[in-house]
């Protein structure tokens, strides 16, 4: 090669290196402010925009859970473990329920038809099969051992069984049962329409109209083995008198006054009373001095035809001594030989409900006068 090739060359290089010495460093301050200005400005975008978890998950997974306190309980360090197999889980108890509300209070045959009563509290409730009580309770079926009802919510059938205490009278006739004359009673003139009276069943033998006084003999019913209350465990039956004036004057008001004597507590007498509409108008019907004091119950319907549904309670704290149960109020409408007053249905109840036994209790009868 000739010297002045390689001189040539030696003096392009040379150049290019000078003028790479002088352009570079003018070419690197130019580019610097400007890759400065684009990492600070990414630097600052990135500082602003926080930091989205991927697949879109909410920033509040990412935030540190809080720290209880020192002063806050943290619990047993060194807590008892028991190996022990957990209890068992006792399963709840089935529904049930609630407690009867209802009592058999008595039946009576009443044109060939036998009704039956139920009482619940101080109240007397005629029944038939079909109906519903109080929106819970179905009859279900009526037998003479007792009532089936059925508890709706639940579907549970209850059975009420027909108490001892309790006899079934016919309304449309008198109950046949042997009698025995006995001697007339005294006279009580103590009665605020000055007619004497007798004590339960006075019948006059012969009623004439028009007659000031009577003389008539007293009818008793027969106190036999069977009771009309069943046979009691223990103590004398109870004792049922009425108390009336043998004769009474059309369209003067007279009272008949219903009597007991027991041994044992009466805390209910739930009944059905019965009397002629054409011959007798109910004036007032009031409890009397065993059930009228302190916190007793006394409820009453009279119903037109000729039928007085009474519901008596109380505590009966001391047994009744010739206590005045109930008292009926008439009025006389028609003369008449003969007005009869019956008991078509009765229940005597003493604690807990248990039936007490009485004795047969025959009609009241009493002569209408002009």
């Amino acid at each position: 090669m000739r010297a002045g090739h390689r001189k040539a060359i030696v003096f392009t290089i040379l150049g290019g290196v000078v003028a790479w010495v002088l352009l570079g460093p003018e070419r690197d301050k130019s580019s610097a402010p400007s890759l400065s200005r684009t990492s600070t400005h990414a630097k600052t975008e990135t500082m602003a925009t926080p930091l989205e978890p991927k697949g879109g998950a909410s920033s509040a997974l990412l935030a540190l859970p809080e720290r209880p306190a020192l002063s806050e309980p943290v619990g047993a360090l060194f807590g008892a473990q028991s190996w022990q197999p957990p209890p068992p889980k006792v399963a709840a108890p089935p529904p049930r329920a609630p407690l009867m509300p209802y009592r058999f209070a008595g039946r009576v045959m009443h044109g060939g038809k036998l009704q039956v009563f139920l009482s619940r509290g101080d109240g007397v409730i005629p029944i038939s099969e079909g109906q519903t009580l109080d929106g819970t309770y179905r009859v279900e079926s009526i037998a003479p051992n007792g009532i089936t009802l059925v508890y709706l919510p639940l579907g549970y059938t209850e059975f009420i069984p027909v108490t001892a205490g309790t006899r079934t009278t016919s309304a449309s006739a008198p109950a046949a049962a042997a009698v025995t004359v006995a001697p007339p009673p005294t006279a009580n003139t103590s009665a605020s329409d000055g007619a004497p009276r007798t004590a339960i069943g006075a019948i006059p033998s012969k009623a004439v109209i028009g007659s000031t006084a009577l003389s008539p003999p007293t009818l008793r019913q027969s106190t036999d083995t069977t009771r009309a209350g069943g046979q009691m465990a223990d103590g004398r039956p109870a004792r049922l008198l009425w108390d009336g004036p043998a004769q009474v004057k059309l369209g003067a008001q007279f009272s008949v006054a219903l009597r007991l004597t027991s041994d044992q507590l009466i805390h209910a007498s739930p009944m059905q009373v019965r009397f002629d509409p054409t011959l007798l108008e109910t004036v007032a019907v009031k409890p009397g001095r065993f059930f009228g004091q302190g916190d007793g119950n006394f409820n009453y319907r009279v119903n037109a035809d000729g039928s007085i549904f009474i519901g008596a309670s109380g505590q009966g704290s001391v047994p009744a001594s010739d206590a005045e149960l109930l008292v009926l109020t008439f009025r006389p409408i028609k003369p008449a030989p003969i007005a009869e007053l019956s008991i078509a249905s009765l229940t005597l109840q003493g604690t807990a409900g248990r039936a007490i036994a009485f004795d047969s209790l025959t009609a009241f009868k009493t002569a209408i006068l002009p």
